[in-house]
């Protein structure tokens, strides 16, 4: 599937069905057509999904505390709707890739290349994590409730912060001696497929046949 479609399908989705009053049994086909499309993903995207869930409960506990169990579930099932349908469609997918799609939508440059920074330096900075904790796995480091573990622990996320400045300002560097102009260049062509044509006529069917459901 074209990446930038499926960025569009999942935005079109995603407010449709965080701004409905109520759910409607039409929300479900997007996400069949993508259950049926991507498989291989769905283990993957599961395993997310539960992570993610235990903040999607954190804020429904506040809805169940006053006694409104109907939003408290709402809140519930709208997250993981949205959630899952944007798992499913992205979690195999390359981070630049996405950015690339994003760019070609041609909505911000600014705002593909902040995603786009984004996404090389938080690659950058759990590649710097994996080498702290081989570095202390090492040195016997053991994971104990005591002030030198503190300190390690201090210490480690300190490095990160100093890594990731060092290399924001040899990318700026970088950046100023290529006379960088806020553009992306594609090696390949744009295109879309049947497939994204079906997945872009589910998504606007789901918006058009649930309107009704703004006025009830």
């Amino acid at each position: 599937m074209n990446l930038s479609l499926s960025l569009l399908g999942a935005f079109i989705f995603s407010i449709k069905i965080a701004l409905s009053t109520r759910l409607d049994y039409i929300f479900l086909l997007p996400l069949i057509f993508v259950l049926l499309l991507k498989r291989a993903s769905i283990l993957k995207a599961l395993k997310a999904l539960v992570v993610l869930n235990i903040f999607i409960l954190f804020l429904a506990l506040s809805a169940f505390i006053n006694e409104n169990y109907h939003l408290a579930l709402l809140i519930i099932i709208r997250a993981n709707l949205i959630l899952f349908f944007t798992l499913l469609l992205f979690c195999k997918e390359n981070l630049y890739k996405i950015a690339q799609a994003f760019y070609d939508l041609r909505l911000s440059s600014k705002l593909s290349f902040i995603f786009y920074f984004s996404a090389k330096f938080i690659q950058d900075l759990c590649l710097e994590f994996m080498r702290l904790k081989k570095t202390l796995k090492t040195r016997a480091f053991r994971h104990k409730s005591s002030l030198f573990a503190y300190k390690i622990y201090a210490n480690c996320v300190a490095m990160l912060f100093i890594s990731a400045i060092y290399k924001s300002q040899k990318l700026e560097y970088a950046l100023i001696c290529r006379n960088f102009k806020l553009k992306l260049y594609r090696f390949e062509k744009f295109s879309f497929s049947l497939l994204d044509c079906v997945f872009l006529g589910l998504i606007l069917a789901m918006f058009c046949f649930s309107l009704g459901v703004f006025y009830e």
